[in-house]
């Protein structure tokens, strides 16, 4: 068996992280809901102001894949990602939370 370069390794831990976060929303969410809710009101909040998430990526300076993540898989971000999703929104940070 030949060994894993580097762009192999990279591959390998981001498909396996990939796998590990989907499985946990599975395993902790009640099937309509995400983790935490926070991807449900982040999409709510978005669509309130009427904001595509094109749009919400360049008020928020975050890049796509992390709305993404957070409205589609059930990502919880950071303090830091939510303050700036926030602000964007022209809401407070304790609306996008539980």
């Amino acid at each position: 068996m030949k060994p894993l370069n580097y762009r192999d390794l990279k591959r390998f831990l981001f498909l396996f992280a990939y796998a590990i976060d989907y499985i946990y929303c599975i395993v902790y969410s009640d099937g309509n809901e995400r983790i935490g809710g926070d991807c449900l009101k982040l999409k709510e909040a978005r669509e309130k102001v009427e904001l595509t998430q094109e749009e919400l990526v360049k008020k928020a300076d975050v890049s796509i894949g992390t709305i993404r993540k957070i409205e589609q898989r059930g990502h919880v971000p950071s303090k830091r990602i939510k303050k700036k999703l926030a602000k964007a929104l022209k809401i407070a940070v304790n609306e996008l939370e539980d």
